[in-house]
């Protein structure tokens, strides 16, 4: 009887674990998702002017406030290329457009028509008045394409 109660503590425990652990990995889940287009590509030199369409969509589960999408080069060690506008408040599930003009090194346009997405990540001040740098999840429209995702 004894032994049998304690495996039953020890499954109880084990599935609590599993449990626990499901619970974090979900959470570490993209709190944004975005879908973006490129328009408007001109060179000049060594330099790629070009507007970027971006739909934002807030997963996070809590209204965000005074957050901003910023774009970084893809370098080892990058380097901010521009943001977009600040977001007075996105809504939780709420989907936003935004349009911005960049001017980024031809370099990185380049490794973007290769298949690379461009670093966006989107950047909010916690309740601590820390900066928090969170990914996105994105994937590129390509004007023309049917099943694009």
């Amino acid at each position: 009887m004894r032994r049998a109660l304690m495996r039953v503590r020890v499954l109880c425990l084990a599935a609590f674990v599993f449990c626990m652990v499901g619970a974090a990995s979900a959470k570490e889940g993209r709190d944004f998702a975005a879908s973006y287009q490129l328009a408007d590509v001109t060179e000049s030199g060594n330099v790629i002017h070009l507007t970027i369409t971006l739909n934002l969509r807030n997963n996070s589960g809590a209204s965000i406030r005074n957050g901003s999408v910023v774009l970084f080069s893809s370098d080892a060690n990058p380097t901010l290329l521009g943001s977009f506008a600040l977001l007075k408040i996105v809504q939780s599930s709420q989907l936003v457009t935004m349009s911005q003009t960049f001017s980024i090194p031809k370099s990185e346009y380049q490794l973007w028509e290769q298949g690379r997405n461009p670093a966006f990540r989107f950047v909010l001040e916690d309740v601590n008045g820390a900066l928090r740098t969170l990914e996105i999840d994105l994937h590129r429209i390509r004007p023309g394409v049917e099943g694009t995702k």
